[in-house]
């Protein structure tokens, strides 16, 4: 979920939630002003706020605003339908580099096994995760010099207390 107070911020948050309404993987996104929403939503967040701070919020039954799980598996099930499609799990990409003709060819190793391997592909996707960036580094292309990367924290509060945690209510 996202949650923002302050005009700016709101006006944000209400063009983002619009613009993502377009795509049916956000069909089941919710927005509101409305505090007293809210508070169904997250308890634990609007005990003790000041009630004349403008706040928004966006909620899905899956407590986040993007299910990659669910993106995954489309994407997955619609490459499977193709020719030539191999989902290596537990691999490591360990080198790419530019073939003559405009191809890529990429070496990888198995993380369970230790078996290494090699493929050419016609076209290359590198996608989010640590090993992102130093991949889209070695692509070579001229794209690569606007990317840059930075370690992303967070701060997780845990409790024993039955009472406290029966009221979060993030995921439906």
């Amino acid at each position: 979920m996202s949650f923002v107070w302050g005009d700016d911020n709101i006006r944000f948050l209400k063009k983002r939630y619009e613009a993502l309404q377009a795509s049916p993987l956000f069909r089941p996104m919710q927005y509101s002003e409305d505090p007293a929403q809210i508070k169904q939503w997250v308890p634990l967040m609007m005990e003790g706020r000041d009630p004349s701070q403008k706040i928004a919020a966006t909620w899905t039954p899956i407590g986040t605003d993007v299910n990659f799980g669910e993106i995954t598996r489309q994407l997955v099930a619609h490459l499977q339908t193709r020719q030539n499609f191999a989902l290596r799990l537990s691999t490591e990409v360990r080198d790419i580099t530019r073939n003559d003709d405009g191809s890529w060819h990429v070496e990888y190793k198995n993380l369970k096994d230790g078996t290494t391997g090699a493929t050419d592909a016609k076209f290359l996707f590198i996608g989010a995760g640590g090993a992102a960036l130093p991949l889209l580094q070695k692509s070579g292309i001229e794209e690569a010099k606007d990317y840059a990367g930075f370690p992303v924290g967070g701060s997780f509060l845990v409790t024993d207390n039955a009472q406290v945690a029966e009221q979060h209510m993030a995921k439906a």
